[in-house]
């Protein structure tokens, strides 16, 4: 299914504008629950990280996901909405605390971060450092996700 941008872009910029709209904007989610984790948890390569404690960017391979992920999101382009589906870096791991240096755990039903402050007003910042492990790692999903694309669009040609 094609998406008629314009009047996708017609519809968005009505209801930003509070203009009468025939319909609020709606977006569904698809999958056994109704958030991001509800996709995740019956990856094949998510469940494979649960259960085992602490979580390092080397636990997490993009190419174990990118398959399934983009499978799940073809499945949405059937499905006349609203809202722009994306894709994203494993939704489930808490990114920007693991940017920060805060532990990521996993447990049987998730992932987590562990708490770096007793007091959040200690907190202090530092610049940011695109060599971080898991700034490195977060980019990796996205360079992997383009390149698989690209390479099965012209599989597909």
């Amino acid at each position: 299914m094609v998406r008629d941008f314009e009047e996708y872009k017609k519809r968005h910029l009505s209801f930003w504008e509070l203009q009468e709209i025939d319909r609020p904007l709606i977006g569904f989610t698809l999958g056994m629950g109704l958030d991001s984790w509800s996709y995740w948890q019956y990856n094949q390569a998510t469940r494979a990280l649960l259960n085992q404690g602490k979580i390092s960017p080397q636990d997490i391979h993009p190419e174990a996901f990118v398959e399934d992920q983009l499978n799940y999101l073809e499945l949405f382009q059937n499905i006349p909405q609203d809202v722009c589906t994306s894709a994203m870096p494993l939704a489930s791991i808490p990114w920007m605390e693991a940017v920060l240096g805060c532990p990521v755990v996993s447990t049987e039903a998730g992932f987590k971060s562990i708490e770096i402050l007793e007091n959040v007003e200690k907190f202090e910042a530092h610049p940011f450092n695109p060599q971080n492990s898991w700034v490195e790692k977060y980019l990796e999903f996205i360079e992997f996700h383009i390149s698989f694309r690209r390479d099965k669009s012209c599989r597909s040609r």
